[in-house]
């Protein structure tokens, strides 16, 4: 151990060791050497050399990254402690594409002065750097999908109006950060579909988009522009599952609910399935078009001309004679029918397709 104090007081005294302060030293040394009176309390009274450090500032600088780091705009020799941490210091957020900013060589000394008060810090090179951002075109196309996940709703039960996105034009060219983005949209005006007095087939709304890149900071920035949108209004019907023809007996099983695009006539849509359900097709209908209350007829019960029994009931007195129905009739409908014997004409409400009840 003595031969080992001897060489480091000769080294420390006759040979610069600027790259190998004490800690250095230590390092090399076994722990169980560095007692209270052994070379660790030769170390600590030996001269400390600083840490130091040369940094080479580019003249400008291109960057895709959404965060600008001092590794961006310089280069760094010496100790490799502070290269690295230094490399690492966020200097705040790139400039927005088509935009450029500039850092003071002077500026950054400070700051890596505040960092490594004891270091020997160098500066060289440029004086000012110019800091850009790498940028590409945004496309219409990737617009249009970001423009669709916004205002295009999931499917819901009981939503019955909705909007589909068309189209969207940029009004100008839009340079954008390379790599992912995130769009923000407006609020959707709501009172646009609900103009009185006709009904709202297509809106065109003009919209300030802000895009930023993905891995950019929470509410940091973004970049706005303007584009025009079409949106086409849907709304949900029932619509035939399959074709079906002219005097078709409707089931459940022949209709789906789903989205069909508004129609600028204020056509008479069921609003209910059972409006059509049990109710025989006036028409041919093809797959997927909606099926209008107008497009359907109660099924007749009776015909004008036939036979039926009139029942009449009052207090368990069940009292039934024939009639002639003087026109067709649907369940529940009221028409007229005639005692054939006496010709005397009475209203008559259909219950089935050989029955009838006087109508008060």
């Amino acid at each position: 151990m003595n031969w080992l104090r001897q060489w480091a007081c000769v080294g420390l005294l006759i040979v610069p060791w600027p790259a190998l302060a004490a800690d250095s030293l230590q390092a090399y040394v076994d722990e169980d050497d560095l007692d209270e009176g052994g070379l660790g309390a030769d170390l600590d009274m030996a001269p400390q050399v600083a840490l130091a450090a040369a940094f080479t500032m580019k003249g400008s600088v291109e960057t895709p990254q959404p965060r600008v780091y001092l590794g961006d705009l310089a280069s760094c020799s010496g100790s490799p402690r502070i290269c690295a941490e230094a490399y690492a210091i966020d200097l705040g957020a790139s400039p927005e594409p088509g935009h450029s900013i500039v850092w003071h060589s002077d500026k950054l000394a400070a700051l890596l002065a505040k960092e490594w008060p004891g270091a020997l810090l160098k500066l060289h090179g440029a004086k000012l750097i110019k800091v850009s951002s790498t940028s590409v075109l945004l496309d219409e196309g990737r617009l249009l999908a970001a423009v669709k996940s916004h205002f295009e709703p999931t499917d819901s039960a009981e939503a019955r109006v909705q909007v589909q996105v068309e189209h969207v034009a940029l009004l100008a060219p839009v340079k954008v950060h390379a790599g992912e983005l995130l769009f923000d949209f407006p609020e959707w005006p709501e009172e646009r579909l609900k103009q009185p007095g006709h009904r709202v087939v297509s809106v065109t709304q003009r919209m300030t988009v802000i895009c930023r890149s993905k891995t950019a900071a929470p509410g940091e920035g973004g970049q706005s522009f303007v584009v025009n949108a079409q949106f086409r209004v849907k709304e949900r019907h029932w619509i035939a599952a399959r074709s079906l023809a002219k005097g078709t007996l409707l089931q459940a099983s022949d209709l789906n609910y789903d989205w069909v695009p508004a129609d600028r006539i204020a056509a008479h849509y069921a609003d209910t399935a059972e409006e059509l359900v049990a109710h025989r097709l006036r028409h041919d209908v093809a797959t997927q078009a909606p099926v209008l209350a107008t497009d359907v007829e109660t099924p007749r019960l009776l015909k004008r001309g036939q036979m039926a029994t009139l029942q009449l009931q009052n207090r368990g007195l069940n009292v039934s004679s024939q009639v002639r129905i003087l026109a067709d009739a649907s369940a529940g409908q009221q028409v007229e029918a005639v005692y054939p014997s006496t010709k005397k004409k009475l209203r008559v409400r259909a219950i089935d397709s050989h029955t009838v009840q006087l109508a008060f």
